[in-house]
């Protein structure tokens, strides 16, 4: 069923995940744009093939939330099978009303679909994604790179192939529960986390 609610600035990025993080709700707002008016992001030389994060638990199927927005009021979707979690600024768009989907991809690896596609925003959505429900905790590396990808995840090797990438922020560590990752963005359609290329390049070359 799809899930509107009202814009209300959030506490903290724990908070705002899951009823499972509330008890680990900070002072900061680690959802805020890191720098309000610049575009942090990198837009690749040439596109990358990079390894998506992966699921606890694959998605048996597409897990879908709604919302319609204004220049003045923003608000959230929550994904709770997934773990997602999308905050819109006010201000997000100049005038008028826009509603916006996103949808969960089924199977193992993080993909989501954002419409209507092609949609630019005045200032930055932000993308929470629970770890908790991901295999983060197994990697070797505590680094991911937020990433648009213009076709499809390849689920069946959880890879994908990107033309952009994105900083992430990182609440909480692996030696405890209750750990998200947050990215901003300023377009649609397809977003992942990615853990690193693929394709043998180094990750350096992500831009971040």
């Amino acid at each position: 069923m799809p899930t509107t609610s009202v814009f209300r600035r959030p506490t903290s990025l724990l908070a705002m995940v899951g009823a499972s993080l509330f008890a680990a709700a900070c002072t900061s707002d680690p959802f805020a744009p890191s720098v309000e008016l610049e575009r942090r992001s990198a837009v690749l030389p040439k596109p990358a093939v990079v390894k998506v994060l992966t699921r606890t638990t694959p998605l048996q199927e597409a897990e879908r939330g709604s919302l319609t927005i204004t220049a003045k009021q923003g608000g959230t979707i929550r994904l709770p099978n997934a773990g997602l979690l999308v905050t819109v600024p006010a201000g997000a768009i100049k005038n008028g009303t826009l509603t916006i989907t996103v949808t969960a991809d089924p199977g193992k690896s993080l993909s989501y679909d954002f419409q209507p596609h092609g949609t630019v925003f005045e200032k930055a959505l932000t993308l929470a994604q629970d770890l908790d429900k991901t295999t983060w905790r197994n990697l070797s590396t505590t680094t991911l790179w937020g990433a648009y990808f213009p076709e499809k995840v390849d689920d069946a090797n959880s890879l994908a192939t990107i033309t952009e990438t994105f900083s992430v922020r990182i609440l909480g560590s692996k030696s405890a529960t209750g750990a998200a990752a947050a990215f901003d963005i300023w377009h649609f359609s397809g977003y992942t986390i990615s853990t690193g290329r693929a394709d043998g390049e180094p990750n350096s070359s992500l831009g971040m």
